[in-house]
């Protein structure tokens, strides 16, 4: 189960230096592999299920859903000292009022 204000799924590309072993690696100067890749290639969509646990049935629920380009890891902007904002690609916010189980179809290309 997902909670709120976390993230619910990252899609990133990690490179790895071919001469250090570091990654991932932030210069796109470096000569590197490619670690992993789960990028949504272009005209492509993703799809995922949260169950949220609301307080009383019946009370009124508001979920934002983002997704969000980042440009680098957090941790690594943290070390470097960079400061650079997220943009934020598509967003969607729906209101309902809370029963037992309901599923989202939050954001949908």
């Amino acid at each position: 189960m997902q909670c709120a204000r976390l993230p619910g799924a990252a899609f990133a590309k990690v490179l790895k230096d071919t001469i250090t072993g570091d990654f991932p690696v932030v210069s796109c100067r470096k000569q590197t592999f490619i670690v992993s890749d789960n990028r949504i290639p272009a005209r492509s969509s993703d799809r995922s299920q949260y169950l949220f646990a609301a307080l009383a049935p019946g009370s009124l629920v508001t979920v934002t859903a983002e997704l969000r380009f980042r440009r680098n890891f957090q941790a690594e902007m943290d070390v470097r000292g960079w400061d650079e904002a997220d943009i934020v690609m598509a967003e969607k916010t729906i209101s309902f009022l809370a029963s037992w189980e309901i599923y989202l179809r939050v954001i949908e290309r």
